[in-house]
């Protein structure tokens, strides 16, 4: 089992995607299809698929993802992996596709991403610190 108690609570608020209902999720398809070189328009809609495929039980006060809809969360996992494509600096996708990878159970992907994740934010890190 991983635990995310610190970037659960961190991110939290950057998860509850208002627009994670079905008609939401059609007008964020919509803006990727409009603009499909947009990074933050396929990580828009990647957070609205995780909302309908990813729910978050509390174990001893930390945060376990559990997969309720693989459908879903592979379609995240996608479109995750489209703002990686478009924007590799971004750090976040790399933090969601970890989460994604660990409740599948697929631990060695899961560090990988972990590791990409760290290092972005590292170097985020020193160049703000600049």
């Amino acid at each position: 089992m991983r635990i995310y108690l610190l970037l659960f609570i961190v991110a939290a608020p950057l998860f509850s995607v208002s627009c994670a209902t079905p008609g939401g999720i059609v007008s964020l398809r919509q803006k990727v299809e409009d603009n499909p070189g947009s990074s933050s328009a396929h990580y828009e809609l990647a957070q609205a698929y995780l909302k309908q495929g990813i729910e978050w039980e509390m174990l001893r006060g930390v945060g376990v993802p559990i997969i309720v809809n693989k459908g879903w969360t592979n379609k995240a996992k996608t479109e995750f992996q489209k703002v990686v494509e478009l924007d590799p600096g971004n750090s976040e996708p790399h933090y969601w596709l970890e989460v994604i990878y660990n409740a599948q159970g697929k631990y060695e992907l899961a560090d990988l991403e972990a590791e990409l994740y760290t290092d972005l934010v590292a170097k985020e890190h020193r160049r703000s610190k600049k």
